[in-house]
């Protein structure tokens, strides 16, 4: 077996709008209340592969930025 990594890298924006949240004056939490929208931003990496031929690995990691 051949020791192979392979990587991947994926940026992205995310653009949500016309949301209804909780209304923070509702004390009982069943009102909601119309915003404009939120923007997320964030990253996505991941490492998969053999390291050796008894050695796999598999890694996620996410960021995420409001």
């Amino acid at each position: 077996m051949r020791n192979k990594l392979n990587v991947s890298i994926a940026l992205y924006t995310i653009d949500k709008t016309n949301i209804l949240v909780n209304d923070p004056s509702d004390t009982n939490n069943i009102r909601l209340i119309p915003i404009n929208g939120v923007n997320s931003k964030g990253a996505e990496f991941t490492i998969q592969g053999n390291i050796t031929s008894d050695f796999s690995v598999i890694a996620n990691l996410a960021l995420n930025k409001q």
